[in-house]
């Protein structure tokens, strides 16, 4: 009997080659069984025994040990098929060893994506911090509060307050994601400038690898201190991440029974940060990191739970620039700014005796630069414009790059604007993904006083909307081409409107028209807009017939009226009430909606 090997996953079986030396004019049998090495039967293996039949004149046979799948890579593991007993031969070697391959990508692939987010989390944080200004201020529910203007518990209830204005319900989660503080002491004046700072940064991540299924979810709090002067800076920051998720097989292989179960993982790091001022518009700055925790893996099986805790360590470089190369003159001219950053991470576990030590590393690249050019011509001014983002995401989880390209053309006079855009998006990942957008404007704006004859046209063919934004923000590679599919739909929105001296008390009216055209819709709208003498006060009232738009199309189409009121109360503060009532042609649906928020 001969030696055999076969890689899990790959193959669903390990087939032993049973020889006779020669053939036989009988019948020969003989039993054969499977015993365990580093290998296990019901884990590793199916346990196998049974008979082996030679029929009269044949010389080879096959043993067939099924292979059991997971998602663990625990290295190369080893079993022995024994043969006992013979009838009609003689057993000359009756030992063989089964090696089993091991190639699953856990815990690997959780290294490499949960070491993004946490690489992809510091920067932010660091960068937040390096952006966010001297003056002490609190972050509570994604609303900023200075300090210095109001007590920290009244700034806590102006920003849960402000919130009503999504209208969502905070939770106790919403409040501490969306937190941060900053104290700051000193300054210039007083010598170098002192500060701490804290945030929390949440972000999640899933995946498909190697017939594997992986979701996961890292939260991150930061801690940090900082000094600053003279167009320096430096600090450090304490960070502690805790990771989870689950994973499971989802190949032809896949049993219910097995390559399933959890992952856990947690990271405490050290992460100094420095920052150099290039003048008062540039600046560049770095970040290094290095992080200890563990890695907990839980995996299901017929029989048990198998968990494996193993110490994770986690190294990090980043480095960026960003600001104003070139500031806008105040005559009009060239305009240059720049963000750019870059990362590099990895995450390393050990081993045990059941699992393989992993190493995985993840890249990240990102560059933005704007160029404008103001030129007075006649009694306006001609604007052209270019955008151009680059970013590459490499390493051991999702890569791609993506590469976008803008550019626009505006000329503005007192009181009317005209623009065109244009803008290309090449997103390669495993393929590759193209998607462009042209759009332009005409805007006729009255005076201050409202009065006058007001009109929008607004054309746009593919998608026309800026994609650096999406090469900065995006979580991975993926999200550049979130579907792969593209097509160059149109759309076209117009407005005309005049505005007029209006009676009985009321400052201004300005009755207005409009129609939106979408592949597949069409909309008409029409309203009024008041301006009430009181101060900050206006009132508008708008109904909208929506139907399917194209030859033939057959809709009984919806209609809605909504009314609103809004009090300006100060440049900083509004109060909005509005109603909205909708229902089909035929009758057969309706609703209606009151909203009321205030904005601080």
């Amino acid at each position: 009997m001969a030696d055999a090997q076969a890689t899990e996953g790959r193959a669903d079986s390990i087939d032993f080659a049973v020889t006779l030396s020669r053939a036989a004019s009988h019948e020969v049998k003989v039993r054969y069984a499977t015993r365990d090495g580093t290998a296990k039967a019901g884990k590793d293996y199916r346990a196998t025994r049974g008979t082996l039949v030679f029929a009269a004149g044949e010389t080879r046979n096959t043993v067939s040990v099924p292979l059991l799948d997971d998602a663990k890579d625990e290295g190369e593991e080893t079993f022995t098929l024994v043969l006992t007993k013979a009838w009609g031969a003689w057993i000359a070697d009756g030992r063989a060893t089964g090696r089993i391959v091991n190639s699953d990508p856990m815990p690997a692939a959780w290294l490499a994506r949960a070491g993004r987010t946490v690489a992809s989390q510091a920067v932010a944080a660091v960068t937040g911090r390096l952006d966010g200004g001297g003056a002490s201020h609190l972050t509570v529910g994604g609303e900023r509060i200075g300090l210095d203007a109001r007590e920290a518990g009244d700034a806590v209830a102006a920003a849960l307050v402000a919130e009503s204005r999504d209208a969502r319900t905070m939770t106790e989660r919403d409040v501490l994601l969306g937190s941060a503080f900053h104290l700051a002491s000193g300054g210039e004046a007083e010598g170098p400038a002192f500060s701490a700072w804290g945030r929390v940064a949440h972000g999640g991540f899933d995946a498909e690898v190697d017939d594997l299924r992986l979701d996961g979810e890292v939260t991150t709090g930061f801690l940090g201190a900082d000094v600053a002067g003279g167009g320096w800076l430096a600090g450090a920051a304490v960070s502690y991440s805790r990771g989870a998720g689950t994973f499971a097989l989802t190949g032809a292989s896949a049993d219910a029974a097995f390559g399933s179960g959890t992952v856990e993982s947690t990271l405490t790091s050290v992460l100094p940060y420095a920052r150099v001022d290039f003048g008062e518009r540039v600046s560049a700055w770095g970040l290094a990191g290095m992080g200890a925790g563990e890695l907990t893996l839980t995996e299901r099986s017929a029989a048990e739970r198998q968990r494996d805790t193993v110490p994770l360590t986690m190294m990090l470089g980043a480095v960026g620039a960003r600001g104003t190369l070139v500031p806008a003159p105040a005559g009009g001219g060239l305009a240059l700014a720049l963000g750019t950053d870059a990362f590099w991470v990895r995450m390393e576990s050990a081993a045990t005796e059941g699992m393989r030590g992993a190493q995985a590393d993840a890249t990240r690249l990102r560059l933005v630069l704007d160029a404008s050019h103001a030129f007075a011509l006649g009694a306006g001014a001609l604007t052209p414009s270019l955008e151009l983002g680059v970013r590459h995401d490499g390493g051991d989880a999702e890569t791609g790059a993506g590469v976008e390209v803008g550019g626009g053309l505006s000329y503005a006079v007192p009181g009317v604007t005209a623009e065109v855009r244009g803008r290309g998006l090449l997103a390669i990942e495993t393929g590759s993904f193209r998607e462009w957008g042209a759009s332009g404007s005409l805007r006729i704006e009255p005076g201050a006083s409202g009065r006058g004859l007001s009109l929008t046209v607004a054309p746009t063919v593919g998608v026309a909307s800026s994609g650096t934004e999406r090469l900065w923000s995006a979580a991975d590679a993926r999200a550049l081409a979130p579907d792969r599919t593209f097509g160059a739909e149109g759309r076209l929105d117009a407005e005309v409107g005049y505005g007029l001296a209006a009676p009985a008390g009321l400052e201004t009216a300005t009755p207005y028209a409009g129609l939106g055209l979408a592949d597949g819709e069409r909309a008409w709208r029409a309203g009024a807009r008041w301006q009430v003498p009181a101060p900050g006060l206006s009132v508008d009232f708008e109904g909208t017939w929506r139907e399917a738009a194209g030859d033939g199309a057959a809709s009984a189409g919806t209609r809605s009226w909504r009314a609103g009121v809004r009090w300006q109360v100060s440049p900083a503060a509004s109060l909005d009430l509005d109603g909205t009532r909708t229902e089909s042609a035929a009758g057969a649906e309706h609703g209606l909606a009151l909203r009321g928020s205030v904005r601080w």
